[in-house]
């Protein structure tokens, strides 16, 4: 196991603690891989502040893309990500005159890393271990058959497609979509459990890039906030009275504080449209000196039209309770969903977050 290997290991183990990730830059730069260096440095500054800097953005942005494009570079060639769980899967061809494809996913969320291979036996595409061991078969359709034939490739992405092809959602899943996916997901990860591997065997190329996917998952404000954490930046809130409250439901990256108002009264209105049973929706910012400020709120008034506060002056100024309260009337609220409405002190700001919508 190399040195990158034993940090990388360490940043696996430690929660949110980007410390050996920034000592792994330190290395990733004594070894010319400066590139890799950089972005964790980038990522884990723009998580630390709720301050735009156009030039950080920028480069960002530029560093992300030559991270896709240097990948291409390696023998694991093919990159992946999957949604807000921060996955990410690597393949390759072993064998450029056979179809099969091997596999490294990797899932931040849940610390575990599985390499695998999938291969064309017969008519049968197998799942199986790196040592050949087999964890799932299925039969293949014949113009599934025809396709892989003529690309003579078992299609790259089937490292994020093996839920659905092999435990496909039961007659009558609709009744409750969650619980499906639940199911589906936990006879995968029961399936693939055998392919796990530990960090010191990840394929050293791969090292910066699961870094990279690793330090993203861990700086990611929508997540953090929704564990209950007070991140810097805005955030956006959504008032459901079925469900209990006020419910956090998304974070802006810093490059979006200058329109957040109007992101909020995009999002307000696409699920006031959408019959979720939203009444209100507020804009809360969390500065650098960890003080959280409510900054708009919008709602819709007893005749059915959109209202939202004043705009406040000064970047430390917040709603007052009265603020809340003159919109609970408009709404025409009872006294107890207006309880939970009023939101007039920081402590109260504070406590919403950790609820997601």
């Amino acid at each position: 196991m190399s040195d990158a290997h034993a940090i990388l290991a360490a940043a696996w183990a430690v929660g949110d603690d980007t410390t050996p990730l920034l000592v792994l830059a330190d290395l990733f730069d004594e070894v010319g891989e400066s590139n890799a260096a950089e972005v964790l440095r980038l990522v884990v500054a723009e998580a630390g502040t709720s301050r735009h800097s156009g030039e950080r953005s920028a480069r960002l942005k530029e560093l992300r893309e030559q991270a896709w494009q240097r990948v291409r570079l390696t023998t694991w060639r093919n990159m992946a990500v999957q949604g807000n769980a921060g996955a990410a899967a690597f393949s390759r061809r072993p064998d450029s005159a056979r179809p099969d494809r091997e596999h490294v996913v990797v899932r931040p969320d849940r610390r575990t890393i599985h390499r695998f291979r999938v291969e064309l036996d017969g008519d049968d595409e197998v799942v199986r271990t790196r040592d050949g061991r087999e964890l799932l078969r299925r039969r293949l359709l014949p113009d599934t058959l025809a396709f892989i034939h003529e690309r003579g490739d078992l299609y790259w992405s089937a490292g994020f497609s093996i839920g659905h092809d092999h435990f496909p959602f039961p007659d009558g899943w609709q009744t409750d979509p969650a619980a499906a996916e639940a199911e589906q997901l936990r006879r995968l990860e029961a399936a693939l459990a055998p392919a796990a591997i530990p960090v010191m065997d990840l394929p050293g190329q791969l090292v910066p890039f699961v870094a990279w996917t690793l330090c993203e998952f861990l700086m990611d404000r929508g997540r953090r906030a929704s564990e209950g954490q007070v991140v810097l930046g805005a955030h956006m809130l959504l008032f459901h009275p079925a469900d209990g409250g006020w419910r956090h439901c998304q974070s802006l990256e810093n490059r979006e504080a200058g329109r957040a108002v109007a992101l909020l009264r995009q999002r307000f209105r696409r699920d006031v449209n959408g019959g979720r049973g939203v009444l209100a929706g507020l804009l809360v910012r969390v500065a650098d000196d960890g003080r959280v400020a409510a900054r708009k709120l919008v709602w819709i008034g007893h005749d059915g039209n959109d209202r939202e506060s004043p705009n406040l002056s000064g970047a430390t100024a917040t709603l007052s309770a009265a603020v809340f309260r003159r919109a609970a009337d408009d709404i025409e609220m009872d006294d107890e969903v207006a309880e939970r409405f009023v939101l007039g002190d920081e402590a109260r700001l504070r406590g919403v977050f950790g609820g997601q919508g």
